[in-house]
């Protein structure tokens, strides 16, 4: 009886932290400020706990996601717009697949590298890495929802999302449009929740929550510039 004491209460302490994770989200998304206060007040809490990673793995998650959807835009507004050399003869699905895993390693590095950074920038002892990583994923967590796009996108519009050659079917063109659309205004989105967040986060003053924005734009940049200008990822 003990041990099933034991196994049931585990189960239902797991149970809340992942209602209180998911009621954080949805709050991010919808009030950021209740949002980025609620979870660096938990991540604190953990932190004095003693618990490691102390903003938690959903961070990373997010960061990882957010960045190889990211990826993904760029592929369809560079096939939308000719920027890449990608006819439909070249594609290959293990081309898109490398893609996706490229997008998630470029994520966590630019949280890594802005948490870092931004860390000396805001000078503020609400603003250690940890908090700032944390920042970062939650920031991230419109562009998730943007990954879901993505096989719908093979689904409705095949390879032809994804590469240059003009889409003849009228359903197909016509969701890549609505999908690049979409997943445009995530990345806004995003953006918006970056950018309030800073300052939620730190509570730094303007000049420095703008150098640390600042910062953000010069990583991804930095990191996905290279990226995109050599790498032709579906030719």
């Amino acid at each position: 009886m003990t041990r099933h004491a034991a196994t049931s209460a585990g189960a239902g302490a797991t149970a809340r932290a992942s209602a209180r994770l998911g009621l954080t989200l949805r709050t991010v998304l919808l009030a950021p400020k209740d949002g980025f206060e609620s979870a660096v007040t938990a991540a604190n809490r953990r932190a004095r706990a003693g618990r490691r990673p102390a903003e938690g793995i959903t961070p990373y998650i997010l960061s990882g996601l957010g960045g190889a959807a990211l990826f993904l835009l760029w592929l369809k507004l560079g096939a939308l717009f000719d920027l890449r050399d990608a006819p439909r003869g070249s594609f290959r699905s293990v081309y898109l697949v490398a893609a996706v895993g490229v997008g998630l390693v470029l994520g966590l590095v630019c949280q890594a590298l802005w948490a870092a950074a931004a860390a000396l920038v805001l000078g503020s002892e609400r603003a250690p890495r940890r908090n700032l990583r944390l920042m970062w994923g939650a920031a991230a967590l419109p562009q998730v929802l943007a990954l879901l796009l993505f096989p719908l996108d093979l689904l409705i519009a095949g390879s032809g999302a994804f590469t240059t050659t003009r889409l003849e079917d009228p359903l197909g063109a016509a969701w890549a449009a609505l999908s690049i659309a979409l997943a445009a205004a995530f990345a806004v989105w995003a953006a918006y929740l970056f950018v309030r967040g800073v300052g939620i986060t730190s509570r730094a003053g303007t000049p420095r929550v703008v150098a640390a924005i600042s910062v953000g734009v010069g990583v991804l940049a930095l990191v996905y510039g290279p990226i995109i200008v050599s790498t032709r990822v579906m030719s």
